[in-house]
């Protein structure tokens, strides 16, 4: 299990006996998501965001650093509130969320970043995948709720 901290750090956990297997640095404000994946084939990633609008993407066995990608050309004030893997086996889809309502997404393999927009007026304050229909929910604090469908064939 991982969990993502105010005091910048990612701890994984063991889940039988509650202690700290390792506790990952490197981001320099508050982590405010993490996720973890199962990569087809064999391995793991892992992946935080933080208030210092980047995504470190970490190899989910030897927890070392593989890649860092960053919002930092979105316009406007904001930081990073949450991040999803697309669950589906094959996809290598990782999607995070802006505080100023934008929504990101990346090829987690390559690092290379796929799309971006405004898609809240204000925070998005949700992010879900539907793993049936290949779709993605938001929920921002405009009251709203988008439902995407990805076509990434």
């Amino acid at each position: 299990m991982a969990t993502c901290s105010e005091d910048q750090t990612t701890k994984i956990w063991d889940t039988k006996t509650w202690k700290c297997l390792a506790t990952l640095t490197g981001h320099t404000m508050a982590v405010t998501s993490v996720d973890w994946k199962e990569i087809k084939g064999g391995g793991n990633l892992l992946a935080t965001c933080s208030d210092d609008r980047t995504v470190r993407l970490i190899d989910g066995s030897s927890y070392e650093l593989l890649r860092v990608v960053d919002t930092k050309d979105i316009h406007g004030w904001h930081t990073l509130t949450y991040l999803a893997f697309d669950p589906s086996e094959d996809s290598p889809l990782l999607v995070c969320t802006t505080q100023n309502g934008h929504l990101v997404i990346w090829n987690c393999l390559t690092g290379e970043r796929l799309a971006k927009g405004k898609i809240h007026c204000g925070s998005i304050e949700g992010l879900a995948w539907d793993h049936t229909h290949h779709c993605l929910a938001t929920v921002g604090a405009d009251c709203a709720v988008h439902m995407i469908r990805l076509n990434c064939s």
